[in-house]
């Protein structure tokens, strides 16, 4: 009698302690989609070195169990291009439903991507982190959005007019739809995880001492440079990038990713 006691007031502290800590609920965030550009690390057309890719808002705006934080955009670069071309195909073959997150935690934990941040030059010269009002490179919003963007300004690029719908074919920038986000007259500009610029070269011909210091090669040991001693070229690197959904997991209290979108790879050569 009173081992049976004793098992039904386990049975009834431990469905208790099940409830109050609730279920994990499984979510499921859809993937950016539609890209137009398919940049490659060995193409010679400048034109086309710029990414762009269809935010999927309306697909996540109902998540049970968590919040849709909105679309992100990692990179890494490399000196060699068959450690980029082994590391995306990589993380491309386990990019596919049944994989869950496998494609994103590959990307991120094994290869270390970083995302890709967002800056605009101050006042005085300097870059510095620009504020885009959410936790990732596109914060979520109630319709789906066309996102541009282009590393790296070429020399004599600068002063195409913001009129001309094809800027971001030019000059390094970031789009929404045709409008390119701007402080002032200074462009927002992709900047690496480590608030340096992609201009390694300094060849947007700025002459400025003060931007300067934010053009540097990548060296080794930076978080987002896969460093290999013998290269693939001279003065030349390759930058591969990938979208993803972000969501928040009120269950876990983690982030949860989509699939990726594969958005290309970008070569940033000296004196182009």
């Amino acid at each position: 009698m009173q081992r049976n006691l004793i098992s039904i007031l386990i049975c009834i502290f431990s469905c208790a302690f099940l409830f109050s800590c609730g279920l994990e609920t499984v979510i499921t965030v859809a993937e950016p989609t539609v890209r137009d550009n398919s940049p490659t690390y060995s193409s010679d057309d400048y034109l086309t070195w710029f990414c762009d890719f269809l935010t999927n808002d309306s697909g996540n705006s109902n998540l049970e169990g968590g919040t849709f934080l909105g679309t992100d955009v990692y990179y890494r670069i490399y000196n060699k291009d068959s450690d980029l071309i082994s590391q995306r195909d990589s993380i491309n073959s386990v990019n596919t439903s049944s994989n869950g997150n496998s494609a994103a935690t590959r990307m991120v934990e094994s290869y270390k991507y970083k995302p890709l941040g967002l800056g605009i030059k101050n006042s005085i010269g300097e870059y510095v982190k620009y504020d885009n009002g959410g936790y990732v490179f596109v914060p979520s919003s109630s319709s789906n959005r066309k996102i541009r963007f282009r590393p790296k300004t070429y020399k004599g690029s600068e002063d195409v007019s913001e009129e001309n719908v094809d800027l971001y074919t030019m000059r390094a920038c970031v789009g929404v739809g045709n409008e390119y986000k701007k402080t002032g007259n200074a462009y927002v500009i992709p900047i690496r995880s480590n608030g340096k610029t992609f201009d390694f070269f300094d060849d947007d011909d700025d002459d400025d001492d003060e931007t300067d210091r934010f053009d540097i090669e990548p060296v080794s040991g930076d978080e987002d440079f896969e460093c290999n001693s013998t290269i693939t070229a001279e003065n030349t690197y390759y930058v591969q990038f990938f979208a993803v959904g972000v969501a928040w997991s009120d269950s876990t209290c983690t982030s949860i990713f989509s699939l990726v979108l594969d958005l290309g790879s970008i070569p940033i050569k000296k004196g182009n």
